[in-house]
């Protein structure tokens, strides 16, 4: 039987903000800038129960160099962009953006059918790196259902694990461009065991959003993230509390990574001329 992989580090997400709102940072942060090709990860969690929040809004913006990936696991998201995209991303939904050479997008959590605000409202947005020959590649825009998302099989399992990009025992998920990097959603249910056999090459992240866990050693609860470096041994983790759970793997990137503000890209250079093609309209308008 293969070991389980030990845990490089655990780490508790920064508490920031986006406008108005309140975030978790899990990465980048002291200690951990970035685990190329997975950039940055935020979380936003809204409980109305305990006060009437204002609607997220983020006004339009521009992206280069990068993909931005909003996982929506509570409430909807309504996105428009320089592309003429306008859609509403529901529950258990997710939308991705290939920046590319470079696109302009607006996002504001949408009503619920009866045009009032939902009682939760839950959102995580991931920054995934493009290989340095892609980063001016033609930007697009990719809705996922919840039901376009393929379910994972572990027998005789009550936890839903989803598969949005990358490969796994024969399951391909629905991004194509990125069938190197995997990228998981769980709905764990307690006292549930589940065991990931991962590339050995591949570093890996585990996330949690709600729910406790016990990984290792580590007892996981909300807000704190798990680093595993490449290395033989899978992935175990056991359901204390049942909750949602993000988990990513890919190989790590070597080449250099250059961000600043919207834009990530390889050298100093490549920013200022993205900062001067979004300043002249060569990203698009809304």
């Amino acid at each position: 039987m293969e070991k389980e992989r030990p845990i490089e580090y655990k780490v508790s997400a920064l508490k920031t903000r986006v406008g108005n709102h309140p975030i978790l940072q899990a990465f980048p942060q002291p200690g951990m800038d970035h685990a190329n090709p997975f950039l940055l990860l935020h979380h936003l969690k809204i409980e109305r129960q305990s006060g009437d929040h204002p609607l997220l809004y983020v006004p339009p913006h521009p992206h280069r160099g990068f993909c931005p990936v909003s996982l929506v696991f509570d409430g909807a998201v309504e996105h428009r962009d320089s592309l003429g995209n306008d859609e509403i991303i529901d529950e258990g939904g997710v939308q991705w953006i290939t920046a590319g050479k470079g696109i302009i997008h607006s996002e504001k959590e949408a009503l619920n059918e009866n045009g009032k605000k939902y009682c939760n409202f839950q959102l995580i947005q991931l920054w995934i790196n493009l290989r340095e020959q892609d980063k001016l590649s033609d930007p697009s825009y990719l809705p996922l259902t919840k039901d376009q998302l393929p379910k994972v099989p572990f027998e005789g399992r009550k936890s839903k694990v989803k598969l949005i990009s990358g490969n796994y025992k024969s399951i391909v998920g629905p991004e194509r461009r990125t069938s190197d990097i995997n990228i998981f959603t769980i709905e764990s249910v307690k006292g549930e065991h589940l065991c990931f056999d991962l590339p050995h090459k591949h570093q890996v992240i585990v996330y949690q959003l709600e729910g406790v866990s016990r990984i290792g050693n580590e007892f996981v609860e909300p807000g704190d993230l798990v680093y595993f470096e490449p290395e033989k041994g899978k992935i175990k983790i056991s359901i204390l509390e049942s909750g949602k759970i993000l988990l990513l793997s890919a190989e790590q990137w070597k080449e250099k990574v250059v961000a600043h503000g919207p834009f990530v890209m390889n050298r100093e250079i490549e920013i200022m001329e993205a900062i001067r093609d979004f300043e002249t309209g060569q990203m698009g308008r809304m």
